[in-house]
């Protein structure tokens, strides 16, 4: 089974998710919007990373591109989703030097007029927020993922987030892409730092 995960928004507390990804060697991708003081939705981040903290970061792990402000992009004109798609990716490419591939989009927002945006834009791949799968799937401007980890979803069926990890778990065979994401603020806010790292632990073994 293949492990991976993906982290949104730009809290400063994926600083100490970058050192239990490093603990565990997991990797990671960190979907950061580009103008973090300007991002809307996002109340609840509190203390953002600045741009020296993004840049430490994009030294371990690579950064995707999530909007320019964080607005939901299907709720917004076509002009502003298009900016907002195609600016955040200039803009750190400028700033990191490096390129961007991948895009995640706010709160999962999408459609096919959005989706093809991404493509155009150059992105190789866009994130999506739909959870219970052990496979990308077959559109690679539509991936899918497994696990949102530090929340109880309506996915999950009344259980637990750790009890639908482990669920997931069972199912999973060598074939398999158990892919993890979640907000490092999520993590903080409802004190599960502990919880995601038995997680680590089970999944690797260590």
């Amino acid at each position: 089974m293949k492990i991976i995960s993906s982290w949104d928004d730009g809290s400063i507390h994926d600083l100490k998710l970058s050192e239990l990804l490093n603990k565990y060697e997991l990797p990671g991708l960190f979907y950061i919007p580009w103008d973090l003081e300007k991002s809307k939705n996002v109340s609840r981040v509190g203390k953002f990373l600045n741009r020296n903290q993004c840049k430490e970061l994009s030294e371990k792990f690579p950064i995707g591109a999530h909007g320019v402000t964080h607005n939901y992009l299907t709720k917004i004109p076509l002009a502003s989703a298009s900016n907002e798609i195609v600016d955040s990716k200039k803009h750190w490419e400028d700033f990191l030097g490096k390129p961007i591939t991948s895009f995640c989009y706010p709160r999962g927002y999408s459609n096919a007029i959005i989706r093809m945006m991404v493509k155009n834009a150059g992105y190789e791949n866009a994130r999506t927020t739909i959870v219970g799968n052990l496979s990308p799937g077959p559109d690679p401007y539509q991936t899918m993922t497994t696990l949102h980890v530090a929340i109880d979803r309506i996915e999950y069926r009344q259980v637990s987030w750790e009890i639908f990890a482990r669920q997931m778990m069972a199912k999973a065979d060598e074939n398999s892409i158990f892919h993890i994401f979640g907000h490092s603020w999520e993590i903080e806010n409802f004190g599960d730092w502990d919880n995601l790292e038995n997680l680590f632990k089970e999944l690797t073994g260590k």
